[in-house]
């Protein structure tokens, strides 16, 4: 009888021994794969390369000036800042190659408003231009899918994904000014959602939760910042196009008249 209760206790004792062993890899396993979220490969293979080449030929120089004032221009949140800055000061060099390219010499100022031209400007200058607009690039509402990840101690995938496209919104306005009295001469706009922009993207993020087990298995992908500088490329050659179409010489020599009206009306 001793015997027995002895061997029954030996029982007992390694049955929690083996029930200890479980219990300590079940936390190890979970140590191991919690916070353990998804990998996300974020994608980085598009350069942003403003770039536009006019065809237009060379034309013979005159002595008339045009200043090119700081351009006014707005963005939406998920254009980067320094893409930002770089479409402003591209599109501006562009603009400037394009009027030298007609004959004038050109400046390029860094102020944004008329009234605060100085006196030489407003004195010397033959012409103005001003540029403002927004550059909006917004995921297409009837084409875009997004999925979230469920919770789950196993499977949850920890993921939630975003798929579908980009589309261009927003404007770019060119105005001509008279310098000497801020008055506008001609204008024209272009409107951004006219262009073919229709550019695919996945965005991939981590879910409020941490996912389960298996989540760190999963892979997804982020080619969202790709899609944008391979938008913005393709709307920068696109709107340079349309001002080098509307910016001919011939259409600034047709303001001749009413800029020496306004010189003579405001002579310094």
């Amino acid at each position: 009888m001793k015997y027995t209760r002895s061997f029954q206790r030996c029982i007992q004792i390694i049955r929690r021994i083996v029930q200890l062993k479980t219990w300590l890899i079940g936390m190890a396993i979970i140590t191991l794969f919690a916070g353990c979220g998804p990998n996300i490969i974020t994608t980085n293979n598009v350069p942003l390369r403003l770039a536009y080449q006019s065809k237009s030929p060379q034309a013979r120089a005159t002595n008339q000036e045009i200043i090119l004032l700081k351009p006014t221009l707005r963005y939406s949140d998920n254009i980067a800042k320094e893409y930002a800055n770089q479409f402003k000061k591209q599109i501006m060099l562009k603009i400037q190659a394009i009027l030298n390219n007609r004959g004038y010499k050109t400046s390029i100022l860094d102020v944004s408003d008329k009234d605060d031209l100085s006196f030489a400007q407003k004195k010397e200058s033959y012409l103005g231009l001003e540029l403002s607009g927004e550059v909006v690039l917004r995921p297409d509402p009837k084409t875009t899918e997004q999925k979230k990840s469920s919770p789950g101690l196993i499977f949850s995938t920890g993921m939630d994904v975003t798929k579908g496209v980009l589309l261009s919104m927003g404007y770019i306005k060119v105005v001509f000014i008279e310098p000497s009295s801020g008055e506008a001469i001609d204008s024209f706009m272009i409107d951004l959602s006219e262009l073919d922009i229709k550019q695919p993207f996945i965005r991939s993020s981590r879910s409020e939760h941490t996912g389960g087990l298996l989540g760190s298995l999963y892979k997804g992908k982020d080619d969202s910042n790709d899609a944008v500088k391979t938008s913005l490329n393709k709307i920068f050659a696109e709107v340079m196009e349309r001002i080098d179409t509307k910016v001919t010489r011939e259409r600034i020599r047709s303001y001749a008249r009413d800029i020496a009206d306004l010189k003579a009306q405001h002579k310094y």
